[in-house]
């Protein structure tokens, strides 16, 4: 197994079937295209929806609507959808968002993350991965799409992550999961440290058991994006 990043998308909720009620999704969307689109999808996978709702009045129709989730079609740049995204999340009870976009920049998909999206899709939507996406949300989960790993991976490439909570994590766990985060393979990361790569495997099984997560890409966001994620210019050398 070569690890790595490019292998984190899909579920990554650590469920292997539907959710136990039925999902009901408030859809934001300045588009009515869009409401077509995902009016198909959610008829094929048996969804409920409310909607469409414009994103300047999302959050009070939200409110009013009450849907397990939130799925928010949005621009690549728009800041607006993240602030949504924040606000939502920030209720109690917490309304999970899933972003649905045509393109994303690492930066964009960081301060997603940091934002405690749900799942960010790429469009077109595919039914498999759009059910995944809203699954994965549904329980806590996180879900990026493979181009949004991609381009995340290439962020945090270019930036020297450096922790600032208390994990309970060992100075090795935090400096592998930093390498890892920065883009680095099992291999890489192995010969970097001297270590076997079966070695860093079991460092990033037991980095995830402490922090009760399933994937690289929720111990990532839990060590250094929660919020008060700090960077420095360049990558490890």
């Amino acid at each position: 197994m070569s690890g790595g990043l490019e292998g984190a998308a899909g579920r990554c909720d650590g469920g292997n079937g539907p959710a136990s009620a039925p999902l009901q999704l408030g859809v934001v969307s300045d588009h009515r295209e869009f409401w077509s689109e995902i009016s198909s999808l959610g008829k094929k996978a048996g969804l409920a929806l409310a909607g469409p709702f414009p994103t300047a009045a999302a959050a009070t129709r939200l409110s009013e609507a009450r849907p397990t989730l939130a799925v928010i079609q949005t621009a690549a740049k728009d800041g607006e959808a993240l602030e949504l995204v924040g606000l939502l999340g920030g209720r109690s009870p917490p309304l999970r968002s899933v972003v649905v976009t045509d393109a994303v920049s690492g930066a964009y998909v960081a301060q997603a993350v940091a934002a405690g999206v749900g799942g960010i899709v790429l469009r077109p939507l595919r039914l498999p991965e759009f059910v995944t996406a809203i699954q994965a949300a549904a329980r806590s989960g996180l879900y990026l799409a493979a181009g949004a790993v991609r381009v995340l991976s290439e962020n945090w490439a270019t930036r020297r992550v450096v922790c600032c909570r208390d994990t309970h994590l060992t100075p090795r766990e935090l400096e592998i999961l930093r390498l890892e985060a920065t883009g680095f393979l099992y291999k890489e990361i192995a010969d970097k440290l001297g270590l076997s790569e079966h070695t860093v495997n079991n460092h990033l099984y037991a980095i995830r058991q402490k922090l009760g997560v399933h994937t690289a890409i929720e111990a990532i966001h839990h060590v250094f994006c929660a919020g008060c994620a700090k960077f420095a210019t360049a990558r490890p050398a």
